[in-house]
């Protein structure tokens, strides 16, 4: 009960009262991880209050840390903060717990990428393929880190099976026509 009325108060955007609900069941379970995770997800939200945030992350960390969606939760934290290498090491641990999930292996890609590590990134984009071969972005994105790590005619692939499941999309269409023309200059080039 206390945990509905906290997360709809956090919901309304009414922090401060939220906070009194969350300390309450804080006191009342003092080793809650969902209570600790969305603890510092409130913290979070204000930039003055990152570093008590994720002392309430690294307590559902040190209390549950082969729960792949602790892992995932502290990195959305530490990625939204700019700290991407941490960020990337809870993705990857979540991912190894988690070698099923779509969502933590895409978010462990793509932040990967942001980190400027393309070929780490590419790896986990091909296991993202593998887990939902249907899913046009997943096909979309390997292209698209394909063709920055330079394998232009697997990205051409990629993004021709993204376009094979969903025929319109804008952005692989753009990627698709870059590729074509960097391909085009490039063999003309060599010759």
């Amino acid at each position: 009960m206390l945990y509905a009325l906290a997360d709809s108060l956090s919901a309304l955007g009414r922090d401060a009262e939220a906070e009194l609900y969350y300390r309450q069941l804080l006191r009342v379970n003092p080793t809650d991880v969902s209570a600790f995770l969305t603890y510092g997800d409130l913290l979070a939200k204000n930039r003055s209050r990152v570093s008590e945030a994720e002392e309430w992350y690294g307590k559902a960390h040190k209390t549950a840390p082969d729960d792949p969606v602790v892992r995932t939760r502290y990195a959305d934290f530490l990625s939204s903060v700019g700290r991407l290498d941490d960020a990337v090491e809870q993705y990857e641990a979540a991912a190894e717990l988690a070698s099923d999930d779509h969502e933590i292996v895409v978010k462990t890609a793509t932040t990967l990428r942001k980190a400027g590590r393309t070929f780490d990134s590419e790896k986990y984009y091909r296991w993202a393929v593998r887990l939902y071969p249907q899913d046009a972005a997943s096909h979309s994105n390997l292209g698209a880190i394909l063709h920055i790590n330079n394998k232009l005619d697997e990205a051409e692939r990629s993004y021709k099976n993204a376009l094979r499941l969903q025929p319109d999309d804008a952005t692989t269409l753009a990627n698709l026509r870059k590729l074509k023309n960097v391909h085009h200059n490039h063999r003309h080039t060599v010759k």
